[in-house]
């Protein structure tokens, strides 16, 4: 008798083992096994063009901002690329301005809830230093690469 329930043991064993770990195509508790797809990007082309290889990438400027709040420019230090925009935010209740060091920009004085954007395209690569020529020992850095 004690043979018949090793006997039974190990066929449930089995048979349970085949449901939860694959029953051949259709798959076990998990779902029928499946082969992974290689995923495909097809580009389109223009009408009318003949391609002669990839398309080199454009890229467009982007805007980075900055906020002016509690007396401190946030974030104190942006790193660009020469033609991104940066747009600073006075969100203080008093005005700032955003002053360079040497001149090479300026916002004027900001109030309350306005913003300066400054186009980088004008400027030649290097490392800014400004200030809000309001209160002097508010500190920020400009890098244009």
């Amino acid at each position: 008798m004690k043979t018949f329930y090793i006997i039974i043991a190990v066929i449930v064993v089995v048979v349970v083992g085949w449901y939860v770990f694959g029953r051949g195509s259709m798959g076990g508790l998990y779902g029928p096994r499946q082969t992974p797809t290689p995923s495909v990007t097809v580009t389109a082309q223009p009408t009318g063009t003949k391609s002669t290889g990839p398309s080199p990438l454009v890229r467009t400027s982007v805007t980075f901002a900055v906020g002016i709040r509690s007396f401190a420019f946030n974030p104190a230090t942006v790193t660009v690329k020469k033609g991104d925009k940066v747009v600073w935010t006075n969100s203080d209740s008093t005005p700032h301005t955003v002053t360079a060091s040497g001149g090479a920009f300026s916002s004027g004085t900001l109030q309350a809830g306005q913003s300066y954007t400054l186009d980088t395209s004008n400027l030649s690569a290097g490392t800014y230093g400004y200030s809000c020529s309001i209160h002097p020992t508010m500190h920020g850095t400009l890098i244009v690469q």
